[in-house]
């Protein structure tokens, strides 16, 4: 696990930070198949 304080560091500074290994691959192939499948048509949708 990373050291929060690092994170926290980087919003302060930078404004941002990354979360690394947040999802699975499996979780991450889920949510692809989900973005795809989805109306893509509408003003509000953003990949």
């Amino acid at each position: 696990m990373e050291d929060s304080s690092n994170h926290s560091k980087a919003l302060l500074t930078q404004g941002f930070t990354v979360l690394n290994e947040i999802y699975t691959s499996e979780e991450l192939q889920q949510l692809n198949t989900l973005i795809e499948a989805a109306d893509q048509s509408g003003d509000t949708f953003r990949k």
